[in-house]
């Protein structure tokens, strides 16, 4: 008896576990828009319409965002500054996290003022850090006023990281990329910079195309 009341309880439980795989997932669209209300970012990102992968934007900087839903993904609004001023969306996962800021300072500064900046913050971070020998050549002369610095420097566990910190001026606004992979070898680490590189340009060149 008792194994003929399992059977049936599989046999029921089967048809409800079909049902939820075969329930429909939530559009990218949806999701953006959770992760922007979870964050507390109303009015401040918005959604963007999108087949796979969720995007966001910043309203006022026109910074664009594209997170992957798999990951752990992040809108950050820093207190400190007034709202909307100081953000960032930050995406962590396979073996990769990245993270880019939109900021207006109250103050005049530079990109090279920038860039030291956000270097000093890796290097106490990181007492290990040591450069990295760039393999690509540097964005195309068109784009705004911009600097990176790349490095290596090793996790509590001893694995290798690649490690990237890009600045931009485009307009009131400094724009900065913070990327970091694991980089166990050179082929890793140039796959990396690839990456990085990749995803600075397209920042670059959309935020420029939105202003023009």
């Amino acid at each position: 008896m008792r194994r003929i009341i399992c059977a049936l309880a599989l046999f029921a439980a089967a048809p409800a576990a079909a049902q939820e795989e075969d329930a429909p997932r939530p559009a990218p669209g949806a999701l953006a828009a959770e992760l922007i209300a979870q964050s507390s970012a109303n009015g401040v990102f918005e959604a963007l319409p999108a087949d796979q992968i969720m995007v966001v934007r910043h309203r006022r900087s026109g910074l664009v965002c594209r997170l992957d839903p798999a990951r752990a993904n992040r809108l950050l609004l820093f207190p400190e500054s007034p709202r909307g001023d100081d953000v960032a969306c930050d995406s962590e996962g396979g073996g990769e996290a990245v993270r880019l800021y939109a900021t207006r300072f109250p103050f005049q500064t530079t990109v090279e003022q920038q860039l030291r900046g956000a270097v000093s913050v890796v290097e106490r971070l990181h007492p290990d850090l040591r450069a990295y020998a760039p393999t690509i050549a540097a964005t195309a002369d068109a784009a705004p006023s911009h600097a990176t610095a790349q490095f290596y420097f090793n996790a509590e566990d001893g694995a290798r990281l690649y490690s990237r910190v890009s600045v931009a001026m485009i307009g009131d606004w400094v724009i900065k990329l913070r990327f970091t992979a694991l980089a166990p070898d050179a082929a890793a680490a140039r796959r990396a910079e690839m990456t990085s590189a990749m995803l600075w340009t397209t920042t670059l060149s959309e935020l420029t195309a939105r202003r023009a």
